[in-house]
């Protein structure tokens, strides 16, 4: 009779672990998810923000606020795992490297404005296929007119 209530108290213990071990992986995934959300929001706030600030003209407000994105996405990259969704990270800093450009562009500043080309090219390039410099105009010319850059 003993033997049968130190068992039984022996297989609540060990549920009761395997019980806590799960709730604690639960809680941290959804503090992971929780984080994802929050960041994808953020990013997508800035978007808005640097489109707004670009048809008032403001190009050095752009510039700052583009690069606090891509900051932004590169801190991203660090705490998410999953392959899909880091790619769509790559891509939208390559649109935000392509944002650049346009803004550089279109102050004059053609060294600022090549190197920016180049980051985006690299980071767009198996995303889109891209198999010259010249092919991602394409894609510029789509930002343009979509964000009215």
């Amino acid at each position: 009779m003993k033997k049968k209530f130190l068992f039984t108290i022996g297989i609540f213990f060990i549920g009761l672990v395997i019980g806590i071990v799960v709730t604690v992986i639960v809680i941290e995934q959804c503090g992971k998810i929780t984080q994802e959300i929050g960041s994808l929001l953020q990013l997508a706030e800035i978007d808005l923000l640097v489109d707004s600030v670009c048809q008032t003209n403001e190009y050095n407000s752009a510039v700052i606020l583009q690069e606090y994105k891509i900051r932004k996405i590169e801190d991203c990259e660090n705490y998410i795992f999953d392959e899909e969704k880091k790619e769509i990270l790559k891509t939208d800093k390559g649109i935000a490297h392509a944002k650049l450009y346009i803004i550089y562009n279109k102050r004059g500043e053609d060294k600022l404005a090549r190197q920016e080309y180049n980051k985006s090219f690299i980071l767009l390039r198996d995303r889109y296929k891209l198999e010259s410099e010249d092919e991602l105009q394409n894609i510029i010319e789509m930002i343009k007119n979509q964000n009215k850059l």
